[in-house]
């Protein structure tokens, strides 16, 4: 009765799942299944251990629980200390462990960058971001920084950086000077480093400066638009 009620939930579960893996979207857009399907486990295990043997059962179930609890905690919180976090299997097992790292040394590297432009340079640049999470990180973490934009997911729909904005500073792991739409002819002067080894999506990025830029951001904005 019970795997009936919920069937329609695994069946959904299993279709975004399916499409998931395909487009290679992330994990946890299923976590809006958890919690059904935990309830109808639940429902499950509590009439399982109810049936003959309680203690035996209840101690096997406590024991997966436990197993359960621990290797949950070691992959998804900072336990592993950061420095040795490299040497794990944990960033293979799930990747978002490795997306958490090197947030204020990529900060530190964009603001030297910064730092290095002329005065002019500077009153004209704007910073524009492979992903949202490295402009989250410049807009939360950075200081006295151009104004930040990506063309990543919904961030993309805050708009174009201004047209006055005509110098560029990029954080890409592309060569911006090959782009059909490019912000014209640009310099790679510094590339990501974590520190640690971390491989993820900022790790040996480079930092560009595009001085001049040659098409309006208002009329290439179109073309900054990526989703994942």
């Amino acid at each position: 009765m019970v795997l009936s009620l919920f069937s329609p939930i695994v069946w959904a579960m299993l279709a975004v799942l399916a499409v998931i893996v395909v487009t290679g979207g992330k994990g946890y857009y299923l976590a809006g299944f958890v919690a059904p399907l935990v309830a109808a486990g639940a429902i499950v295990t509590d009439g399982w251990i109810g049936r003959g043997r309680g203690w035996l059962r209840a101690g096997i179930f406590a024991v997966a629980a436990t197993a359960t609890l621990v290797v949950s905690s070691l992959l998804v919180l900072p336990i592993v200390p950061v420095a040795s976090l490299a040497s794990t299997p944990i960033p293979d097992i799930y990747a978002e462990s490795a997306e958490q790292v090197g947030w204020p040394k990529l900060v530190a590297t964009v603001e030297g960058v910064v730092e290095g432009l002329t005065p002019e340079e500077r009153a004209a640049a704007v910073i524009v971001t492979s992903n949202y999470g490295e402009a989250g990180a410049l807009e939360i973490l950075g200081s006295d920084l151009p104004p930040v934009h990506s063309g990543h997911n919904a961030y993309w729909d805050w708009g174009p950086p201004p047209d006055d904005r005509t110098v560029a500073i990029l954080l890409t792991w592309s060569d911006p000077n090959s782009w059909d739409v490019g912000p014209g002819p640009c310099r790679r002067v510094a590339e990501i480093d974590n520190g640690v080894g971390i491989e993820n999506e900022e790790q040996s990025a480079g930092v560009w400066v595009c001085p001049a830029v040659a098409v309006p951001w208002s009329t290439s904005w179109d073309a900054y638009r990526h989703l994942s």
